[in-house]
């Protein structure tokens, strides 16, 4: 938590083992909830994927750790979805973290705003970005980092 609302760095050890299962989709202890592509023409997080949360959410930590749930994002989950999200907001189970990303939280139901913190999150700068780029790109140049940093706008996964 410090880092987050502190504002510090947050930083991965690619050496650590629960950090690999992380950055692989592995964790047992991890659900991240983006809309589904196949079949899904609203391109809406559904009510399915917002029940299988709570489930996911309701089971003690496979690893002895936290269950942490992500929804990318909150914008994208219709009125059901964020109504049967209502119960686990008001009464987490214990270990449990949710994260709900959302580009617009004022265009949530007041119902789930209240039930959140808000913690807004910068975009890096250009010079971090071009870092994480190079990091991520071994046989890039500095130059080639540097324009992507700059057209990935604060968002170095679009490089």
């Amino acid at each position: 938590e410090p880092a987050l609302i502190g504002g510090g760095a947050v930083t991965v050890d690619p050496a650590d083992p629960g950090s690999n299962l992380v950055c692989k989709g592995h964790h047992p202890d991890l659900l991240v909830i983006r809309p589904e592509l196949k079949d899904n023409k609203s391109g809406q997080i559904k009510l399915e994927q917002i029940r299988k949360l709570v489930g996911f959410m309701g089971h003690r930590p496979g690893r002895g750790g936290w269950r942490v749930a992500i929804i990318d994002s909150m914008d994208q989950v219709n009125r059901n979805g964020a109504n049967a999200l209502l119960k686990l907001l008001e009464e987490p189970p214990e270990k449990t973290m949710l994260f709900l990303v959302a580009s617009r939280p004022g265009r949530l139901p007041p119902t789930i705003r209240s039930r959140c913190r808000l913690v807004r999150i910068a975009p890096p700068d250009e010079a971090l970005c071009r870092d994480v780029i190079a990091g991520h790109l071994s046989d890039i140049d500095a130059s080639r980092a540097e324009d992507l940093a700059r057209l990935a706008e604060g968002a170095p996964g679009r490089a």
